[in-house]
């Protein structure tokens, strides 16, 4: 019988977890081989590209943002951090955005930003553009 539930399981875990063809995976940015560039980055070499990208999208972020928002809601903490996550397709879209901070109205302002972003290159595995799954964390300071 234990035999017969482990087989059954490992039916149920290749099932589950085996990719479709037609539904390619979403990577991380760490893995592929070419990661996705931030238009600012399309120079950089392979190395830093993770680096600049963050600094680009850092600074994005930061730009855009309306921090007037701080002021509009009660907050008690000093440093607000957000964290998010999105999806940058094989075209180089940004899609799948999902955002968690503190409060609500920061959360919505977040998005708006995050879907402000311009299209970036693609990520690339063994030579075929990838989506890649990036998670962006941002720490505001309040004075």
């Amino acid at each position: 019988m234990r035999i017969f539930l482990w087989i059954c399981a490992m039916f149920v875990c290749h099932v589950s977890f085996s990719q479709d063809p037609d539904n390619r995976a979403t990577l991380l940015p760490q893995i592929v081989d070419e990661p996705p560039r931030a238009p600012g980055c399309a120079t950089v070499e392979t190395a830093l590209v993770l680096t600049c990208t963050q600094n680009s999208l850092d600074s994005f972020v930061r730009g855009k943002f309306n921090t007037a928002l701080f002021r509009g809601i009660n907050l008690n903490e000093k440093r607000i951090r957000t964290y998010s996550v999105f999806t940058i397709t094989e075209t180089g879209a940004i899609e799948s955005i999902s955002v968690r901070t503190s409060h609500p109205v920061l959360t919505k302002e977040m998005e708006r930003v995050l879907a402000l972003l311009p299209r970036f290159l693609p990520a690339k595995h063994e030579g075929i553009p990838v989506a890649v799954q990036y998670v962006l964390p941002i720490i505001f300071t309040l004075g």
